[in-house]
């Protein structure tokens, strides 16, 4: 084809079939054209994964300037220079939203927008990587034209995300920078930043199995030759969790005598602290290891108890879950995809949040959290491509977690 056009690339798998990128077998269709033409379109997500940000990166990095209707300097529009204030409180907007001139500090109302970014009155694309063969364009939604999105509308979806942020959910405010202030967001680790101790130290009695923020219990199961690792845990209000129970059932996943153990484990009922008993209420289990034909089995004989079976997801950005499963295996098992980095990624954050409220963790005082507990829920980093990975030998911990969070989320 001599015109390709890709669009929303960040939302694109890494690879296709082991044949690589998408984004360059899509190039290559175009080869036997000279005068072939390439469109390459997206919202950027994160820094060193984001699809877009390296095409952009690989141009001439054209931004759009415009004169300041006051000092008359070409300028272009940049979150730093927003004007405006606001409830701490509330995070609700108490004044206008002005642009604050860089060259002479004036500020702009946003009805000097429609004159600014007129060509006949000087606007212009200006490449900041000059000389490239590609163009490349960035443009913030402060650009849209009076009528669209406003500046106030901006402002305010700023203010919502940071008041989320502080409430310990990064998601809102990775949103509100890919998709207003076209960037990638910059993760700030690539190592869980806390300390086991002080995980230890965080650990607390419960009143009841199960402590009256809990609102829902899930199950997240671990496969391994020679056993189950199971963790239960309950959910509350803003993703709030409470470790329950976890549990280590012996023996081949493949024996009946295995299986029927991990069926009188999953009975259990927890008792509330309002005295009321909770069941678990959904299980996932990874179907992934070596005893894969054994789990489907397991698992399509108990689908009507919520006992999913579950394979991580080979897309580095892919969804929790997207609630949707497929049937396309040996023996027409419902299988959920998980996206085990969107998961890690979760978690990663929520451990790091030192009071409870919304992402918190809580965890029970007594066995088996433990020093090696934590080391396994601390057991991975972030390499260079976005994606987590062992520094640690054992990760189970971590995996029953990512199954639990998996199972609530189907």
């Amino acid at each position: 084809r001599r015109v390709v056009i890709c669009d929303d690339i960040d939302r694109w798998p890494a690879d296709v079939g082991g044949e690589g990128s998408p984004v360059n077998l899509a190039k290559k269709r175009t080869d036997a054209f000279s005068n072939r033409k390439i469109y390459i379109n997206s919202s950027p997500t994160i820094k060193g994964r984001s699809n877009v940000e390296a095409e952009f990166e690989d141009s001439d990095q054209r931004h759009y300037y415009m004169p300041c209707p006051f000092c008359k300097k070409l300028i272009r529009f940049e979150w730093e220079n927003f004007y405006f204030k606001y409830d701490k409180e509330t995070y609700t907007l108490t004044s206008d939203v002005k642009y604050k001139c860089p060259e002479c500090k004036e500020l702009i109302d946003e009805h000097w927008k429609t004159w600014m970014m007129s060509e006949q009155n000087g606007a212009k694309w200006v490449a900041h990587n000059p000389g490239h063969r590609h163009r490349g364009y960035r443009l913030p939604s402060y650009y849209s034209p009076i009528g669209w999105l406003s500046w106030r509308d901006i402002a305010q979806e700023f203010l919502n995300a940071k008041k989320d942020m502080n409430d310990g959910n990064v998601k809102s405010m990775i949103v509100w920078l890919n998709t207003r202030d076209a960037k990638v967001w910059e993760e700030s680790f690539d190592k869980v930043d806390i300390e086991i101790d002080v995980l230890l130290n965080r650990r607390e009695t419960y009143e009841s199995e199960a402590p009256q923020g809990v609102h829902i219990i899930t199950a997240g199961i671990d496969t391994q030759p020679d056993r189950f690792e199971i963790e239960v845990v309950g959910w509350g209000k803003g993703l709030e969790s409470w470790s329950l129970e976890y549990k280590i059932i012996y023996g081949s996943p493949k024996l009946i005598e295995t299986q029927s153990a991990l069926d009188l484990f999953l009975q259990k009922t927890f008792i509330h602290e309002s005295g009321i008993e909770l069941p678990i209420y959904a299980i996932a289990i990874d179907s992934g290891g070596s005893d894969t034909d054994a789990i489907y089995n397991y698992c399509i004989k108990r689908y009507f108890r919520r006992i999913f079976a579950i394979k991580g997801s080979n897309q580095v950005d892919a969804p929790i879950t997207t609630g949707r499963f497929s049937l396309s295996n040996k023996g027409k098992v419902p299988l959920f995809s998980i996206g085990v980095n969107a998961a890690k990624d979760e978690i990663y954050t929520a451990i790091q949040i030192d009071r409870p409220g919304p992402l918190y963790m809580h965890f029970p005082n007594k066995e088996p959290y433990n020093e090696l507990y934590f080391k396994q829920l601390l057991s991975e980093r972030r390499n260079k491509k976005g994606i987590w990975e062992k520094f640690r030998h054992r990760n189970e911990a971590l995996d029953c977690r990512v199954y639990a969070r998996a199972a609530l989320a189907i």
